[in-house]
C-alpha cells in the first residue's frame, strides 16, 4: 500500500510540473518549477488516519480541497481582508510546528520513536555537506549538487548497514513498469475534523505556491520590478488542477519544491527542459 501510494504521488508530482511548464492556454505559468509532495497537508492526512479514514477518504477530501483551491484563485485579492499577513503567517507557521512532532519522533525524543544510530546521523550530515559544498562551488558540477550528494550518501549508508532489512525483497516484488492503480474517492467516508484540516491547510498551500511563483518569476526576469499577475494566476490554476488530479487518483497533494526552487536559482539552472526531463 505504501509503494502504491508513493507511486501515485510521484506520478502526480510529475503532472504538477508538466502543467506548470505549459505556456499557452488558461493554465500553466511557463516557469521551470520543480514539483514535490507538499508538507502543508501532512497534518490533515494524519488526522484522517486517526479518524479511521483510509486512502479513499483522503482522496475525496483532497479532491474537494482542490475544488476550493481552484475557486480561491479567482478571489486571491479579496482574501487579504479575512486572511491578513498576521493570520496567514500563523497558519503557515503552525504547519511547520506540526512537523516538529514527526521530526522529534524520528530522533527518539517523543513516545513511539527511537534514537537513530550515531553513524546514521553522520551519513545524513556528511551527505548534506557534500551537497552544500558542490552547490557553492563555481564549477560545472554545481547544478548536480543534490545528485552528487546522493551518490555519496546512499552507498555509504548501505555499507554501514542502514538500509531496510527487507528492502531487496520489497523492490523485487514491485513491477518496474505497471499501470497506475488509483484509489477512487470515497465521499461516504468524509468526516468533519479531517475535512476542516484539509481546508485550513489551503492557506499554507496557496501561500507556498504564490511565493514560489513570484520568486522564480523574479529570478528569470532581469528587468523584474513587480509581480506579473497573469502567469501567476495561470500557475495557481495549474496547481489547483493538479491537486484535484491527486484527489482523483489517491496520491499525495502536490506543490512546488521550494528548496529545489532555491537551488535552481542559486545554481542558475532555470532551463525549462530540465524540469521537462524530470517530469
Amino acid at each position: 500500500l505504501a509503494a502504491r501510494f508513493l507511486s501515485l504521488s510521484i506520478l502526480i508530482a510529475a503532472l504538477w510540473q508538466a502543467l506548470q511548464l505549459l505556456m499557452r492556454g488558461p493554465i500553466g505559468s511557463g516557469y521551470p518549477i520543480p514539483g514535490t509532495h507538499t508538507a502543508a497537508l501532512v497534518g490533515a492526512y494524519a488526522i484522517t488516519g486517526a479518524a479511521g479514514g483510509g486512502f479513499g477518504a483522503a482522496a475525496a477530501m483532497l479532491l474537494l480541497t482542490g475544488v476550493a483551491c481552484l475557486g480561491l484563485t479567482f478571489v486571491m485579492h479579496r482574501l487579504r481582508v479575512v486572511l491578513p499577513n498576521e493570520v496567514a503567517g500563523v497558519v503557515v507557521m503552525l504547519i511547520g510546528v506540526a512537523l516538529v512532532i514527526v521530526a522529534t519522533q524520528r530522533l527518539g525524543l517523543q513516545p513511539g520513536g527511537r534514537l537513530p544510530d550515531a553513524s546514521a546521523v553522520g551519513v545524513v550530515f556528511a551527505s548534506l555537506m557534500v551537497m552544500v559544498g558542490v552547490a557553492l562551488s563555481r564549477t560545472r558540477a554545481a547544478p548536480f549538487a543534490v545528485l552528487i550528494g546522493t551518490a555519496f550518501g546512499v552507498p555509504l549508508a548501505l555499507v554501514l548497514g542502514h538500509g531496510a532489512p527487507d528492502a531487496t525483497r520489497l523492490v523485487a516484488e514491485q513491477p518496474w513498469i505497471a499501470l497506475p492503480r488509483p484509489w477512487l474517492p470515497a465521499f461516504g467516508e468524509i468526516s468533519l475534523a479531517p475535512m476542516l484540516a484539509f481546508l485550513v491547510a489551503l492557506v499554507a498551500l496557496k501561500a507556498t505556491a504564490v511565493g514560489s511563483l513570484v520568486v522564480i518569476q523574479r529570478a528569470s526576469d532581469a528587468e523584474w520590478s513587480r509581480p506579473d499577475a497573469p502567469p501567476i494566476r495561470r500557475g495557481l490554476l495549474a496547481n489547483a488542477v493538479a491537486v484535484m488530479a491527486a484527489g482523483l487518483v489517491g496520491g499525495a497533494c502536490p506543490g512546488p519544491a521550494t528548496a529545489a526552487v532555491g537551488l535552481s536559482i542559486a545554481t542558475g539552472t532555470l532551463a525549462r527542459r530540465i524540469v521537462w526531463v524530470g517530469a
